[in-house]
């Protein structure tokens, strides 16, 4: 795992921080300010920081960027290493939630600092990370299904969470899954199986296909409306990739027989 991304203008442009890098132990993987490099060295990692040049890179190619990566690129992971003093192109980015500035030349002490900050929010314990996971899911939810109104999403929130958090257990769908969500919100198995295909539908029917192919990671290919158990275990997937570190951490203490999630 590489948990820095820098993106260059020009090879060894941040040497003293590759160097100052390797000393402290921190992982990175380099490639050129460039959209498409960027976005290939994206594909399948979840970076804790990407190190860009946004002047040199343009706006628009970072709003495709952040797009097109929407569930790996967070704005509070980027850190923009500007080469001249623009305010109004610092005040755009701040309000894009890039919040993390420099003028190069910069001190690598404080990239290091700001690094540290972020992975010091590691779950930790499981309690923690079944809270910051349940976060993951809402907010994915949200984005595909914003409408508050529907139960389903919370329902779909509480499937995804056993099937992650109890991979010890041969769960099924109708007998244990929307039995322990329908004693939880006080209503029928029939009523958790009906509002969860609703907001599947409904997630069908107003989200982009590229948002849905991101939220399913590619593992549902078809246009049509997937089945509950369909949309929920590529949902799972995903979310355990982009968390897999995190897992492996407490991955003895969820494959213990006697564990069971308490939603």
């Amino acid at each position: 795992m590489h948990p820095v991304l820098i993106a260059q203008d020009y090879v060894r442009q941040h040497s003293q921080l590759l160097n100052e890098f390797k000393k402290e132990n921190i992982s990175f993987t380099t490639c050129k300010n460039t959209e498409i490099d960027i976005s290939v060295s994206l594909v399948g990692k979840d970076p804790d920081v990407i190190i860009l040049n946004a002047s040199k890179l343009g706006h628009e190619a970072l709003m495709n960027i952040c797009t097109v990566h929407r569930y790996t690129i967070r704005p509070g992971r980027i850190i923009n290493i500007y080469t001249y003093e623009d305010p109004e192109e610092l005040a755009v980015l701040y309000n894009m939630g890039i919040k993390e500035s420099h003028p190069f030349p910069y001190d690598p002490a404080l990239i290091i600092k700001y690094i540290r900050e972020l992975r010091s929010v590691v779950p930790k314990d499981l309690k923690e990370l079944i809270q910051k996971i349940s976060e993951k899911i809402d907010s994915v939810m949200f984005d595909v299904n914003p409408s508050g109104k529907q139960r389903g999403n919370l329902y779909i929130r509480d499937a995804v969470l056993i099937l992650l958090f109890e991979p010890h257990f041969k769960v099924n769908l109708h007998s244990d899954i929307y039995k322990r969500i329908a004693e939880k919100y006080s209503t029928s198995v029939k009523s958790v199986e009906h509002s969860i295909r609703i907001t599947i539908t409904s997630c069908w029917e107003k989200a982009d296909a590229q948002t849905l192919r991101l939220l399913t990671d590619n593992t549902i290919t078809d246009c049509r409306r997937p089945t509950n158990y369909s949309f929920i275990a590529a949902l799972a997937q995903k979310i355990f990739r982009d968390n897999k570190e995190y897992f492996d951490m407490f991955s003895d203490k969820m494959n213990n027989t006697s564990f069971k999630l308490h939603i």
